[in-house]
């Protein structure tokens, strides 16, 4: 996978799993210990995500890293 598809994906995965369980950003900043900027431009995907901060993403949103990683079959396709 290339990094501006992984971007997008996790991008992708991250937001799709705030959204299921009805957290926010900002939460998600708290939980992993990183600045809300650097959470929001990994959910926009501008960023590409260390295997550190992938790893405390997946912990907060209780998932594993490959959960972040997966492609979704309805995924939009890249910009």
């Amino acid at each position: 996978m290339k990094d501006n598809e992984a971007k997008f994906v996790i991008a992708h995965n991250i937001k799709r799993l705030l959204q299921k369980q009805e957290h926010s950003r900002y939460w998600l900043a708290k939980e992993t210990g990183e600045y809300q900027s650097t959470i929001a431009n990994v959910c926009h995907g501008r960023k590409v995500c260390g295997a550190g901060l992938l790893s405390r993403i997946a912990k907060a949103l209780e998932v594993n890293t490959d959960d972040l990683l997966k492609k979704p079959r309805n995924m939009p396709t890249l910009p």
